[in-house]
């Protein structure tokens, strides 16, 4: 195995070595969050549990909103209408919603900068009629009046404002929650009046009120009166901190879906990249097969070149052994012809 090979197979170890590192790493995370997750959960449902008990309360203790209606309905009564108020201009830009209100009843109408006013549309409730917001007071003329929510309103309670044509009702203090007007109405203006959710529950409640009326031995009517302002002020702020929520799951999400778009590049990054090193991988088995064969070719070229050798140097033996001999009898034939030559030359 060549050098450049043997470089590859520990780079390839290495980038082994880091990516079951990142996953033992992404599986310690998880492993992290997840239990982070059940905890939070586990506290969450406990809190959850501890704010439904102290708002609802048990049979031991009055919670928050029994506690709230009980003063309400000892401390507060209806207090001031202007009716028949016309709008006279609603406008919503960047600074806010501005309300502009015409009244002329009574006359002054004896309302006072920041003052919260209730306003409810004077129409039927099937043409469109019912509560439109609360509003807080900025600016008083002799018959008109400048107002601004008091709470933020989103996009359905605006629309509605302004297609109102009026005439409105300025409370000065929110309706409060009565059967007797219940008992005046038939049923198909409660059906008309109130969602198929809770329906039943105000004709149960029309019903044993009427009972109630007819004679003294009549089962009392069982349904909890409402503070509709406490309840408009709490679904405020529970929609607003699920706005928060929403708009915060949808920027974790946005985060997330960025975070997991990113995983997946780096995941086919690195499937691509495990390719291509498979890739290289065959190539280089191909090569080192290449490599192999045209080892044991040379060896065995090697092996007969070898063997000519010993060949040929054994024939040199043979030759070389030959010409031994004939050099050996060349000399004793010299020294022969040498000495009868002395011999010829003494005997003259």
């Amino acid at each position: 195995m060549s050098i450049w090979n043997k470089i590859l197979l520990g780079f390839i170890l290495v980038a082994s070595l880091v990516f079951f590192w990142l996953a033992a790493r992404v599986l310690k995370t998880h492993q992290y969050w997840r239990a982070t997750a059940v905890k939070l959960e586990a506290e969450l449902k406990t809190a959850q549990q501890q704010e439904v008990l102290l708002r609802e309360g048990d049979d031991s203790a009055m919670g928050v909103r029994e506690a709230k209606l009980a003063l309400h309905e000892l401390m507060v009564d209806r207090g001031r209408v202007w009716r028949n108020a016309r709008p006279l201009q609603v406008r919503a830009d960047n600074q806010g919603v501005n309300l502009r209100v015409a009244t002329d009843l009574p006359d002054p109408h004896g309302i006072p900068v920041k003052a919260v006013l209730y306003i409810v549309e004077e129409n039927d409730i099937t043409q469109g009629g019912g509560y439109l917001g609360e509003f807080t007071v900025t600016g008083v003329g002799e018959k008109d009046l400048q107002l601004v929510p008091s709470l933020m309103l989103n996009a359905r309670e605006l629309q509605r404002l302004q297609q109102s044509q009026g005439p409105w009702s300025l409370y000065e203090v929110m309706p409060v929650d009565q059967r007797e007007v219940l008992a005046e109405l038939d049923e198909d203006e409660i059906r008309a009046m109130f969602p198929d959710t809770t329906e039943g529950e105000y004709l149960a409640d029309r019903q044993a009120t009427s009972a109630a009326e007819a004679g003294p031995d009549a089962p009392k009517p069982a349904r909890q009166l409402r503070d509709y302002e406490i309840l408009f002020g709490e679904h405020h702020k529970l929609r607003s901190m699920l706005s928060d929520q929403m708009a915060a799951a949808g920027r974790d999400l946005e985060y997330l879906e960025a975070a997991l778009a990113d995983a997946k590049r780096q995941e086919q990054f690195r499937r691509d990249e495990i390719a291509r090193l498979e890739q290289e991988k065959t190539e280089e088995i191909k090569r080192q097969q290449l490599v192999t064969a045209h080892l044991e070719a040379v060896q065995a070229k090697l092996a007969e070149v070898q063997t000519g050798i010993e060949e040929v140097m054994e024939e040199n033996r043979k030759y070389a052994g030959e010409l031994a001999r004939i050099q050996l009898e060349a000399t004793r034939a010299i020294d022969a012809q040498t000495r009868r030559m002395a011999q010829a030359s003494g005997g003259r």
